[in-house]
């Protein structure tokens, strides 16, 4: 090999070995360098696990909380109380205070039940940032230095106590109105003086009242306002009964053989429901009138009917009045909107043309339909041994009579019913229970003016169930000796009151 040859071999080994070198330091150096770079993150790692503990660890509420407004951040519970109780301490002795017409009320708002919930709204702010795992928890806590959080305080007062002022203010305040008194001298209408009332509009004194309550507790202040009560007018008064001038309609009916106790009763329920005046819309009930029918009401014991039996109750007669005021409002055409007729026909008025009453069972009401107030008046007479029932009205706009007459439409037979009885011979018959034919009658109205028809309109039905008779048949065999049975019937019965009492 000669010398040149040899010397280019020796330059190519050289260049291989220096490349591979080359190569060699290259990898170690990268390796190297990949080994500082996971140490750096895991020292990293390290240190940003040790500030997640420490900072999960902290037994207080996360910078960047508020309660009510008031940083609370970095506190504990109870730093976090008594924070709040500096604040707040005075609030509850905040007045608020009613002007109303010449009179005033003062309620502080501890009064009115204000009772700020610290624990509550403390314990939410604490709760922030501890929910999660804990890379969660940790994030949420540092989002919290720029997206800050404010947890609102309970600060609202008792409902009920804030009402119950209002209450207390009304009753306070509150004068009820005095319709004049209206009675009748010599068929002519008397009206006494009258007197306007006052009265706390209740839903607004409440409105502002919670409006100035919250602007208390939000400007930590007392507060006062003014407020009025409404004038309330008399629903009668001289000038808004100026309209009734005479009779519009009247009925009598005779109170038959009627006993002290019965009599009583017409006496003191016709008394109820007189003299008063109907105001154009008013709608009246004769049971709310007659109030309880109790002993201490002043209602006497009198004949009635239960259940097809005679018996004394309290309140019989009751229903002769309400029947006679009944036929007076029908003539006078007010607005009958409910009625009822008795279930055995009443012995003072034609068949149809009954009202019968009853607490729970049965009711007498009338709406006065007219654009003009009506009066009712009343007067027992037990020397006629009559009761009248009179209204009176406008007799310009009401200028014409009105007229009551009824038909029968159906008669219902009642049938007999035979009971065999041991007591009797045979052959011997006894009536025990009288039968009562049943009808089914039609009302009707006939309008006239001056005497001359001007309609005739269907009005009310009535049903009177029959009753069917009940006989003895006898069934004991009669010997020779045996006297004979006293078969004399039982007595017919004259109604003298048919009230139908609960069952």
């Amino acid at each position: 090999m000669n010398r040149f040859l040899k010397g280019f071999i020796i330059g190519i080994i050289i260049i291989l070995l220096a490349g591979g070198g080359f190569y060699v330091y290259k990898d170690y150096t990268e390796k190297q360098k990949i080994k500082q770079e996971e140490e750096a993150k895991r020292l990293e790692q390290e240190e940003h696990e040790n500030l997640v503990r420490e900072t999960l660890a902290k037994e207080v509420i996360y910078d960047g909380i508020s309660i009510g407004g008031v940083d609370v951040s970095g506190l504990s519970k109870s730093e976090a109380t008594t924070k709040l109780n500096d604040k707040f301490s005075t609030l509850g002795e905040r007045k608020v205070v009613v002007h109303i017409d010449d009179s005033s009320a003062t309620k502080t708002l501890a009064e009115l039940g204000l009772n700020p919930n610290f624990e509550d709204a403390i314990d939410r702010a604490y709760q922030i940032g501890r929910g999660g795992t804990e890379e969660e928890r940790f994030n949420k806590i540092n989002d919290l230095k720029e997206n800050k959080e404010n947890i609102e305080l309970n600060l609202s007062v008792d409902e009920e106590k804030v009402k119950d002022f209002v209450n207390t203010i009304s009753e306070n305040m509150n004068v009820v109105s005095t319709n004049s008194d209206v009675t009748f001298v010599d068929g002519k209408l008397q009206v006494g003086e009258s007197k306007s009332g006052k009265e706390v509009d209740k839903e607004e004194l409440l409105s502002l009242l919670n409006t100035n309550i919250k602007k208390a507790i939000d400007e930590n202040s007392d507060v006062s306002f003014e407020t009025n009560t409404k004038t309330i007018e008399p629903s009668v008064n001289k000038d808004s009964i100026a309209r009734v001038n005479g009779v519009i309609g009247t009925f009598t009916s005779n109170l038959g053989r009627g006993t002290a106790g019965r009599n009583a009763n017409i006496v003191l329920s016709a008394k109820r429901i007189s003299n008063i005046v109907v105001m154009p819309g008013e709608s009246v009930s004769f049971n709310e009138k007659m109030g309880p029918i109790t002993a201490a009401n002043g209602y006497k014991p009198a004949s009635t009917i239960q259940g097809g039996v005679y018996t004394d109750a309290l309140g019989g007669g009751l229903c002769q009045t309400s029947t006679t005021l009944y036929n007076a409002l029908v003539r006078s055409d007010v607005t009958i909107t409910e009625r009822h007729p008795h279930s055995i026909p009443a012995p003072y008025v034609p068949y149809g043309e009954d009202g019968a009453v009853w607490v729970g069972a049965k009711d007498l009401k009338f709406t006065n339909n007219f654009d003009f107030p009506i009066a009712i008046t009343s007067s027992v007479n037990l020397a006629k041994n009559i009761i009248t029932f009179t209204i009176y009205g406008d007799t310009n706009k009401k200028n014409y009579t009105v007229e009551m007459y009824s038909k029968c439409i159906e008669e219902i037979p009642f049938e007999t019913q035979e009971k065999k009885s041991d007591e009797l011979f045979v052959g011997e018959t006894k009536v025990v229970k009288k039968g009562r034919t049943g009808y089914r009658y039609q009302s009707y109205k006939v309008y006239k003016n001056g005497g001359k028809l001007i309609k005739e309109v269907p009005y009310m039905k009535s049903y009177y169930p029959k009753s069917d008779q009940v006989v003895l048949v006898g069934t004991k065999e009669k010997t020779p000796d045996a006297q004979p049975t006293d078969l004399e019937d039982i007595p017919e019965e004259e109604p003298v009151e048919t009230i139908d009492l609960l069952q």
